[in-house]
């Protein structure tokens, strides 16, 4: 994926310490999470939710989850934005890394995801969604909201 996320592996192999936790024990300390980089605490909960909706939404395209857990590993963030969906963050990457991750791994996804980003903001899917959710017509809150 990028030079960075080789970097914490090696370190990883090695048991060096990153920051105020070392990546070992992040792997063993928080074992019920989805989220590979739990320690990034201030959108940990938009990264379980887009990582649990991304198997639950798009389970025939396993690659948008090892995608998305991928850029996770390397340190990408989550954050609202103004009407309220999410937006994708370079987080630790370099600009350069952030540019070429959203060239090979984010534009082959780019359709999934701008759903993912959406829905994500609102929570978790589980079972089915509301018909007309993706609809283009349709505001996302108000089929959401309808389909409840």
């Amino acid at each position: 994926m990028s030079d960075r996320y080789s970097r914490l592996l090696e370190k990883k192999k090695a048991g060096i310490k990153t920051g105020e936790n070392s990546v070992t024990s992040n792997v063993t300390e928080e074992k019920n999470t989805i989220d590979p980089r739990s320690d990034l605490k201030n959108d940990h909960l938009f990264w379980e939710n887009m990582l649990i909706n991304s198997k639950q939404l798009f389970p025939e395209t396993p690659n948008v989850f090892s995608t998305l857990h991928g850029i996770r590993c390397s340190g990408a963030g989550l954050a609202q934005n103004k009407t309220g969906g999410l937006k994708l963050l370079p987080g630790e990457n370099t600009p350069e890394e952030w540019q070429d991750t959203k060239t090979r791994w984010l534009d082959p996804i780019r359709e999934q995801l701008i759903k993912l980003l959406q829905v994500s903001a609102m929570g978790r899917v589980e079972g089915e969604l509301p018909r007309g959710v993706f609809a283009e017509q349709t505001s996302l809150r108000d089929a959401w909201t309808k389909g409840r």
